[in-house]
């Protein structure tokens, strides 16, 4: 009778203890690239906010020396090459998204993550 009731609930047990979630700790970063539109260029700026509110900005310069039709290619490959040292220090992405903030800025955000 014993062996009975011990033996369903070493079961319940094990798979609750196979399907439990890790209680680790995890750090949380978003950065924020603000470009606005002039004669002169883009001129963006880069604002990289972590778990303990600090706030980092940075000028970053797109300088796309490319025909017309490929602006918008060179333009995500500099993004990605901005975001690239992130995912080799363990970052992951998690969201992204846009937002055009008057006539002449737009604002990209991407919400990061990293398992400690």
């Amino acid at each position: 009778m014993k062996t009975a009731i011990l033996i369903p609930i070493l079961i319940i047990g094990s798979v609750y203890h196979a399907f439990a979630q890790k209680n680790g700790k995890a750090k949380h970063m978003t950065i924020t690239i603000m470009e606005t539109f002039s004669g002169r260029g883009r001129v963006p700026n880069m604002f990289i906010t972590r778990d303990d509110t600090a706030q980092v900005q940075k000028y970053v310069e797109f300088s796309l020396k490319v025909k017309v039709k490929d602006m918008d290619a060179a333009h995500e490959a500099q993004i990605m090459q901005l975001l690239q040292p992130y995912y080799k220090n363990g970052w992951k992405l998690v969201t992204a998204g846009g937002v055009k903030i008057g006539g002449d800025e737009n604002a990209s955000r991407f919400f990061f993550i990293k398992d400690e």
